[in-house]
């Protein structure tokens, strides 16, 4: 068995947390992986020809809130 350098096995270690980061969305545990209020489906929105978007207004840079309208404008 060949042993492996402290730097192999970061490299190993750090591939490994960036997989299972990047799979972490992946699942979908009873209810939609977006906010809690979501009412839509996959299947329900492909059929009704609309998309939905949300913005994030508490996130500095990714919406705000338009006082003279009242609605979020964002991303």
């Amino acid at each position: 068995m060949q042993a492996i350098s402290r730097r192999q096995f970061g490299a190993v270690t750090v591939a490994g947390i960036a997989a299972l980061v990047g799979l972490a969305g992946c699942t979908d545990a009873g209810g939609s992986a977006g906010s809690a209020g979501s009412t839509g489906t996959a299947s329900s929105t492909a059929s009704s020809d609309t998309l939905r978007v949300g913005v994030r207004a508490d996130i500095v840079g990714f919406g705000y809130l338009n006082e003279k309208t009242g609605k979020y404008y964002g991303l």
